[in-house]
């Protein structure tokens, strides 16, 4: 079971906000995602599958760089 919403990104002073324990959070969820897609999951193709866990790992990506302090605006 999946759900997902559209994020809502406030910013405060032209500052994004952030929360590095919601982040660590988010990456314990993409780590439990992608364990899951490589244990559990039963992939429509082997590219579609690749295609999924890479947005897993942008998601990863990104997030690190934000905790580390290297955020910038998309």
């Amino acid at each position: 079971m999946a759900a997902h919403t559209t994020p809502v990104y406030i910013s405060v002073d032209n500052r994004r906000q952030f929360s590095a324990s919601d982040a660590t959070y988010m990456l314990t969820l993409l780590d439990g995602g992608l364990t899951w897609l490589d244990t559990l999951s039963i992939p429509a193709s082997a590219d579609r599958q690749a295609a999924i866990k890479q947005w897993f790992h942008q998601a990863q990506h990104e997030l690190q760089h934000r905790l580390h302090g290297q955020d910038h605006a998309h």
